[in-house]
């Protein structure tokens, strides 16, 4: 059995979850959206509030 996430090493765990820097995507949007009612779905719930914070959610940046 391998290593818990909170055990391995940051280098470790680049190599499991890479981070990619790109240029803003104009589908992002679409595919946070689509991603956002399909968790609302799931939950089932319609007090579920969803956002996305960070760089590439603000287009031209």
């Amino acid at each position: 059995m391998g290593k818990t996430l909170s055990e391995m090493s940051l280098e470790e765990l680049w190599e499991l979850f890479p981070i990619f820097l790109t240029e803003y995507q104009e589908e992002w949007e679409l595919w946070y959206w689509e991603e956002a009612e399909n968790l609302k779905n799931a939950f089932l719930d319609e007090t579920v509030k969803i956002g996305h914070i960070g760089s590439t959610a603000i287009k031209g940046i």
